[in-house]
């Protein structure tokens, strides 16, 4: 077995004796038997200078216990994290008239008080037993360590994830108010597409703003972020508020981001279109949003009671809204029979139903 005096997690673990070294010899011949392999020690110096390597089980006769070896037996140990708990096996004589003066000076010692004591003469079953017991001990201990490891690494990803979509929506709001900036200053004709734009700018920047703001890496909730997209558009048509009225019934949904963003601007597109076009003239009517899983599918569903639009669409908002819903594998359905009524079908492979 590889000695271990590296910070490998892999390796396996093997006692380290500190006794006198014709001692040490049959105990390791005799731990050799069942595969574990010792590393014998002259010296506790010696012995604590490589198990600050990496260890797994201290085996140490008391007769070294003498001078300041306790001390230095004490600061090793103080200097383990809490969850480490280096198993230690101490070899005493088999003398109870007396109490030998290591025990007196360590009796307040909390390393000593929960090693493991071993009487000799013994048999060596009983040693063997000990050694198994504190390394599969110290494998647990070991795990602990690797799993509270891999939570620190994981909070810190994380934090740098959250970071980063903290970013990306404050560069989102910057380019954002560029386009509104340039909307001031192009002539009146085209400003309404520099608005677009902007809106679509904000449905996108409305995501990172989410999985900042959640628990969740890769998911957030749709029938909410559908929800500000709606909120969104009211506020950029505030002129029509007083004459159409909205309404909306959102299941609980959960999306990942590759299906939200395109989802969302599709849903930015559709509502640009009802506010736009399906109430002219100072006409009243509604315009109702939906969300809900059906037949395997979630849906969307933009319908208002207005003018209606033609059938055929050849627009760029119409062509982009299909190359996004091709994205998604994704169905765009529009009936025109009362008003306007769009069905977004998409599998429920990307996204999936959360408790209300």
């Amino acid at each position: 077995m590889p000695k271990e005096i590296s910070n490998s997690r892999s390796r396996p673990l093997c006692p380290r004796l500190g006794s006198n070294l014709s001692d040490g010899a049959v105990i390791a011949e005799v731990l050799a038997d069942t595969g574990v392999e010792t590393i014998n020690y002259a010296t506790i110096e010696e012995l604590l200078s490589e198990a600050r390597a990496g260890v797994g089980t201290i085996i140490i006769a008391e007769q070294a216990l003498v001078d300041d070896a306790l001390e230095l037996l004490a600061e090793f140990f103080a200097e383990q994290p809490p969850w480490s708990e280096v198993p230690l096996i101490i070899l005493t004589a088999h003398i109870r008239s007396w109490m030998p003066s290591w025990r007196q000076r360590a009796a307040n010692l909390p390393f000593v008080r929960s090693a493991t004591l071993l009487e000799r003469p013994m048999r060596m079953e009983t040693l063997v037993h000990s050694v198994k017991v504190a390394m599969r001990s110290r494998r647990q201990y070991q795990l602990r360590d690797y799993l509270i490891e891999h939570e620190e690494l994981f909070a810190r990803s994380y934090n740098l994830y959250r970071e980063l979509q903290h970013r990306v929506k404050n560069n989102l709001q910057v380019i954002q108010s560029l386009v509104r900036l340039s909307a001031k200053r192009a002539p009146k004709d085209v400003s309404a597409y520099f608005d677009e734009v902007r809106r679509q700018i904000w449905a996108i920047g409305q995501v990172h703003h989410k999985l900042y703001a959640g628990g969740n890496l890769d998911h957030i909730d749709l029938s909410s972020y559908i929800g500000d997209i709606l909120d969104q558009s009211i506020i950029s048509f505030g002129s029509l508020n007083e004459r159409v009225r909205v309404t909306k019934q959102l299941e609980p949904m959960s999306v990942d981001v590759d299906a939200a963003i395109p989802i969302g601007l599709i849903v930015t597109e559709l509502l640009t279109n009802a506010f736009k076009y399906a109430f002219p003239a100072r006409r009243r009517g509604e315009v109702r949003i939906g969300l809900a899983s059906r037949s395997g599918n979630g849906e969307v569903t933009v319908m208002d009671d207005g003018v209606g639009l033609p059938v055929e669409r050849d627009g760029s908002g119409f062509r982009i809204m299909q190359a996004l819903v091709t994205q998604i594998e994704g169905d765009l359905e529009l009936l025109t029979r009362t008003g306007t009524r769009w069905i977004l079908r998409f599998p429920l492979g990307t996204a999936k139903r959360l408790s209300a």
